[in-house]
């Protein structure tokens, strides 16, 4: 119980993990949640996968983001107090929505 703690202790520390790396691309986010630098990795995301919204798409796919990122977060905690070496990532469908990722899946394509 005590080594589950200090590593969680020890991995709380890694906030992003993409952001002190040169790769974005299936880099694992660590928590907490809260203190992610949520504006600045939607900007990286989006450089990283060349995606480019404006206006009111552009906040509805950063709220979809922004789910999904919470969302890794929460998994990779609990991988980590399993301790289990599975981990979520950010991905190129991180903000898109279930239809659209569903669509993928069928098509091989985004529509």
């Amino acid at each position: 119980m005590m080594v589950k703690v200090l590593l969680l202790a020890a991995l709380a520390t890694f906030v992003v993990a993409a952001e002190y790396s040169g790769n974005f691309q299936k880099c694992p986010v660590y928590g907490p949640f809260e203190i992610i630098d949520m504006p600045k990795l939607w900007n990286m995301y989006k450089t990283t996968y060349n995606k480019n919204y404006s206006g009111v798409e552009d906040q509805m796919r950063y709220g979809l983001f922004e789910k999904a990122v919470k969302s890794v977060v929460e998994s990779n905690l609990k991988s980590i107090a399993n301790m289990s070496m599975e981990l979520s990532a950010i991905n190129v469908f991180s903000d898109c929505t279930p239809e659209e990722y569903q669509s993928w899946l069928q098509n091989g394509r985004l529509n």
